[in-house]
């Protein structure tokens, strides 16, 4: 008899990028995609948001100083 549990999984960073590019690139679609990880569409959305958002923060001139807005952020 075999075990059914499914394998855990870690969502590093660089995986969660992988599918986010592959998505992002038209090499797939967000649905198979999150059928092909067993992830829910809502983490994927986030997941592009937020690297989204850190791109463009890479692409300003000045880009902000990520520690003093964490410390501002913490401060509001």
């Amino acid at each position: 008899m075999t075990d059914q549990t499914p394998e855990i999984q870690r969502w590093t960073a660089k995986r969660k990028v992988a599918v986010v590019l592959e998505v992002l690139k038209g090499q797939t679609t967000s649905v198979d995609a999150c059928r092909k990880y067993g992830i829910k569409q809502s983490d994927l959305e986030e997941w592009t948001e937020r690297f989204l958002e850190a791109g463009e923060r890479g692409l300003k001139v000045n880009p902000p100083d990520e520690f003093a807005e964490y410390e501002a952020k913490i401060k509001d």
